[in-house]
């Protein structure tokens, strides 16, 4: 996903600007599910209602500049190689 690349199970999260935990572009998403429980993953639904819960339990703030952020990771991702 650093890359660039569609994931294959949606493991990978990240906070959209209203803070709600959304996966990183997957692969053929109407299969996702079926690929995860063939490996013993939960739905995708579940893990992400798991993720909404633990960040209201944790209370993570988001960025006070979520556009901003968003451009610094970016920038971060091609200064460190990942992306080109």
């Amino acid at each position: 996903m650093f890359e660039g690349k569609t994931q294959i199970y949606g493991s990978q999260f990240q906070p959209d600007k209203n803070g709600e935990p959304v996966p990183y572009p997957i692969e053929n998403p109407e299969g996702v599910n079926d690929r995860r429980r063939a490996v013993g993953l939960n739905t995708l639904e579940e893990r992400t209602a798991e993720l909404r819960n633990q960040m209201a339990r944790e209370n993570v703030p988001l960025p006070p500049d979520w556009e901003a952020h968003q451009k610094k990771y970016v920038a971060w991702l091609h200064s460190v190689g990942w992306r080109k």
